[in-house]
């Protein structure tokens, strides 16, 4: 969940890319207030100053968004599964822990990868797997072929991340500029202010998204004694704070249903390239994987 301290270093490092592409002046911008004796070196050596904060006391709870869960990550299998009538051939790579499951008539058999798996032991795998059920099931390098009739299925599945949102809020924050002269606070500030202004959705370390409104701006002149030229940016922050979780994305998926008159294919392998008939050789399903009849 992102934190004020996350919150106030997106901001930082906002408007430091934003003052980076200027080039010059040099500008240090950080989360919280400078340290005062850096503070007062740099302003010495010529450098502008930008410390981030929260505004204490402005910030209220808003309604959380109806939206839902909000996906960080999609995590796209890496191992792969190519089902041709009653043979699986793997491929790809293994991520350790993202399991793939074989489904023989309904009945699943799940095998979770370790670090030292390959396409070929996660084939011997699930052979032993099903040995017990599909009697004749072999697997030679990445291919599995397993005997019978019946329903065939396989599902990679990959790793990816969602955020719920639990509480949601509506912060003020404070970019604060402190410059050695009137020049150097006005070009960085405006430098600032325009950058914000055109980032309405802030990217927040755990992965969500805050909405950025740009407020009013205030100068303070400390003078030439303080060595110190202020200007004051004001924004809010609207974000959540989430829970994260892992959730499971199915990849490839293929199929296929064996009977006595024929076979249909789905899923990786493309569109049906079979029709199922009856005994009597009536069309059950046709090539494009519809029903069209009833045995």
């Amino acid at each position: 969940m992102a934190s004020l301290m996350e919150v106030e270093t997106a901001l930082a490092g906002l408007v430091a890319a934003a003052c980076a592409l200027a080039a010059d002046p040099v500008v240090r911008c950080f989360p919280g207030f400078p340290a005062a004796a850096g503070l007062d070196a740099d302003l010495r050596a010529g450098i502008v100053n930008v410390g981030v904060k929260a505004r204490e006391g402005v910030g209220r709870a808003v309604p959380v968004s109806l939206a839902g869960e909000q996906v960080l990550r999609l995590g796209e299998p890496t191992l792969t599964a190519v089902v041709e009538e009653r043979r699986v051939t793997f491929g790809g790579s293994v991520t350790p822990g993202w399991p793939v499951l074989l489904i023989l008539d309904g009945v699943v058999h799940a095998y979770a990868p370790v670090a030292a798996d390959t396409p070929e032991s996660v084939a011997a795998a699930l052979a032993r797997l099903v040995a017990e059920v599909c009697p004749g099931v072999a697997a030679a390098g990445c291919v599995l072929d397993l005997p019978g009739t019946g329903v065939l299925a396989v599902r990679c599945v990959g790793a990816g991340t969602l955020a719920l949102p639990l509480l949601r809020q509506l912060q003020g924050f404070c970019a604060t500029i402190y410059a050695p002269t009137p020049a150097l606070r006005d070009r960085v500030g405006l430098v600032a202010r325009l950058a914000l202004a055109r980032s309405p959705r802030l990217a927040l370390p755990d992965g969500t998204t805050g909405l950025l409104r740009v407020g009013g701006e205030a100068d303070t002149d400390r003078g030439q004694a303080a060595l110190a030229y202020e200007r004051r940016l004001l924004v809010q922050v609207e974000y959540d704070s989430v829970e994260i979780r892992q959730a499971w994305r199915i990849g490839a998926i293929g199929g296929v249903l064996t009977a006595p008159g024929g076979s249909v294919r789905w899923g990786c392998t493309g569109a049906a390239s079979a029709v199922l008939t009856d005994a009597a050789g009536a069309v059950l399903v046709d090539a494009g994987g519809d029903l069209v009849g009833t045995p």
